[in-house]
């Protein structure tokens, strides 16, 4: 099945990261969501950076900070993955980013 990472957000995602399960069982990809928080960046790059090595696409949410901004990009390119930052990841924007980073990865 196809890959899907996210990256960004903190607990305070529970919900989305919630819906977005039942949609990777639903839609019947893979799907990683992986929460930058308070972590210091580096930890959050090397977990990406292990997820990334069988991915097909990867996610941004829209508010990572800078470091992920500049750095997750760059991961893409060393693995030749499409990298995607979403406008709007709320509770009714969820879906339709999903939708789009899967139709991306199939384009690839």
């Amino acid at each position: 099945p196809v890959k899907l990472i996210v990256v960004g957000g903190d607990k305070g995602r529970a919900a989305l990261v919630e819906r977005f399960g039942a949609l990777a069982e639903e839609m019947g990809f893979e799907g990683a969501w992986i929460l930058t928080g308070v972590r210091p960046p580096y930890r959050t790059l090397r977990e990406i950076a292990s997820a990334a090595q069988d991915a097909d696409v990867i996610l941004l949410h829209h508010a990572v900070g800078k470091a992920m901004r500049r750095e997750v990009p760059a991961l893409g390119e060393k693995f030749d993955l499409p990298v995607r930052e979403a406008p709007r990841l709320g509770s009714s924007g969820i879906e339709q980013e999903v939708l789009r980073s899967l139709k991306e990865a199939f384009e690839e």
